[in-house]
């Protein structure tokens, strides 16, 4: 596995932020999916920026290789070393995650190894980028897209793109949720917030996932209910800046920060609604991690969150939805995630069995190996 800093829930050293979300979905992704191949059999090295080399309680090995500090050479330069290091190994095939990394396919290829590419996205589109870095992480992706043996894309909607800019062999294998609702008893709530009764909208603070059309929306049509924000920046310190200055004096506004382990847990479990407002996404572990709970949702109707539904039919009549750019219909699926009542609340609940059964990281993991095995063996003829 190579491509991601290291574990979403374990980050490497100097990956470790109170205020800053150093690591997101695609290292969630790489560690479940590592941990669910593990549990069948397979030798899985994930390749991390730092740390120590160990294995981990789950049964997969975490190897550092060195990199260049510094937001235009991370990835590459981790990816490089990373496939170098592989390259020197007996793996029957490489798996890269994102775009930039991807590029690195062509390597794996010309060596006569099988490589895998997982697409969260279309990276070059996020707005942190400048414009030298979006043209060099699509020359990266294009070129990842083409060599790949396959390609997977976590999202249906990925997929018309992925084969204009190259890829041949395309497999949609989503994201995967991980809800703790059936496995631990309930934690208490958040202190200074009541069961049930707050929105919660958890990602990295960025301008695509729109965090900015949350606050204002709240502010236009105050709800009844306080809105909790958990999430860091990602190299977008003047953003976050301008959405503390966007909220100030609203005091239904709470920033919480990176959230991970019971934390997390417990803002999830007790939300009365979370609240994906997104220009941008790939699958959002984040949408997927509440529905796995049981919590109602309202989602921005872009083609990505749509996904999720059309991969888990038939959700709750309840589910509101809105154009990312239209304030007033954010404020309105606000209003109607407090006046939900007793019976749709449990047709959320009832949903979340659906939700866990078809994306469990047990059965992505087994998907991935089909893919993998096929991979190896067009190799092999």
């Amino acid at each position: 596995m190579i491509g991601v800093r290291g574990l979403a829930s374990d980050p490497p050293p100097a990956f470790r932020s109170r205020t800053t979300l150093l690591v997101g979905g695609a290292e969630l992704a790489a560690e479940e999916l590592s941990a669910g191949l593990a549990r069948r059999g397979h030798e899985i090295v994930l390749y991390t920026r730092g740390g120590q080399e160990r294995t981990d309680a789950r049964g997969f090995t975490l190897r550092p290789t060195p990199y260049l500090a510094g937001r235009g050479v991370e990835a590459f330069t981790h990816s490089f070393t990373a496939t170098l290091s592989a390259l020197r190994g007996s793996f029957d095939l490489l798996h890269f995650h994102a775009m930039g990394p991807s590029g690195m396919a062509v390597l794996a290829r010309m060596r006569g190894r099988p490589a895998v590419v997982t697409v969260q996205g279309m990276d070059w589109e996020r707005q942190k980028w400048s414009a030298v870095e979006s043209k060099v992480l699509h020359a990266l992706g294009r070129m990842g897209l083409r060599w790949a043996s396959t390609v997977i894309a976590v999202a249906p909607s990925l997929e018309p793109a992925l084969r204009r800019l190259g890829a041949r062999r395309i497999e949609v294998i989503p994201n995967g949720c991980s809800p703790v609702s059936f496995q631990t008893a309930m934690p208490p709530p958040p202190a200074g917030l009541e069961s049930g009764r707050y929105f919660l909208t958890m990602s990295r603070l960025v301008p695509e996932k729109n965090i900015h059309g949350v606050v204002q929306a709240y502010r236009d049509s105050s709800p009844p209910w306080p809105l909790v924000i958990a999430g860091g920046g990602a190299d977008t310190p003047d953003y976050v800046a301008d959405l503390h200055e966007k909220a100030h004096g609203c005091h239904g506004i709470r920033f919480v920060g990176p959230v991970a382990g019971k934390a997390k847990e417990a803002l999830l479990r007790h939300a009365g609604g979370f609240v994906n407002a997104s220009f941008l996404e790939g699958l959002s572990l984040g949408i997927l991690e509440a529905l796995g709970e049981g919590v109602p949702v309202a989602v921005s109707n872009i083609a990505a969150n749509l996904d999720v539904f059309a991969l888990a039919p038939s959700p709750p009549a309840s589910l509101r939805t809105f154009a990312p750019d239209d304030p007033s219909g954010l404020g309105a699926a606000l209003h109607a995630l407090t006046r939900l009542s007793q019976d749709e609340r449990r047709d959320w609940s009832v949903y979340a069995r659906t939700v866990r059964d078809r994306f469990s990281w047990d059965g992505i993991a087994a998907r991935t190996e089909t893919v993998y095995r096929r991979a190896v063996r067009s190799r092999s003829e």
